[in-house]
């Protein structure tokens, strides 16, 4: 039988879950303007739409399962990405960083993420896993920039 307590603990992890997806496709557009016109004179959307849905979510898993979901990365540089030189992964959400940034804040941001996702047991700790899982097979990505 499941508790009050469970229900109400799995409605939030829902709503965080659906937060985080939100968030992310709002703030897609951070990194990428989408819909210009490529070299071959397809627009980037057209490219994405076989792939992504909204040209933001991925309609297949990118990699493999996590073996360590409950990790977080250490900020590295990246490259490719304009204005957005860093990135870092936490809990399965990858996290790119505005030069503008500074790494004590995004450390903030890190630990948000590990408390709002507290280690659970039983059926609880399964789903939770699943939904930071996803986050990490989809490639969720969240831009964090200034402006």
């Amino acid at each position: 039988m499941v508790s009050r307590g469970d229900d109400m603990l799995k409605n939030k992890m829902s709503k965080i879950a659906m937060m985080i997806l939100v968030l992310t496709l709002v703030f897609t557009g951070c990194a990428k303007t989408v819909g210009s016109s490529s070299e071959g004179g397809e627009s980037d959307m057209g490219m994405l739409s076989a792939s992504h849905y909204g040209a933001a979510v991925l309609k297949e898993p990118a990699r493999e399962a996590s073996d360590n979901i409950y990790s977080v990365s250490s900020i590295e540089k990246v490259e490719g990405y304009k204005n957005f030189d860093r990135q870092v992964t936490a809990y399965g959400l990858t996290l790119m960083i505005h030069k503008d940034i500074e790494d004590a804040f995004v450390n903030k941001i890190t630990d948000t993420m590990v408390s709002m996702f507290p280690k659970l047991e039983g059926e609880q700790a399964k789903e939770q896993e699943a939904v930071l899982q996803n986050m990490y097979k989809y490639k969720a990505m969240l831009p964090v920039c200034n402006k």
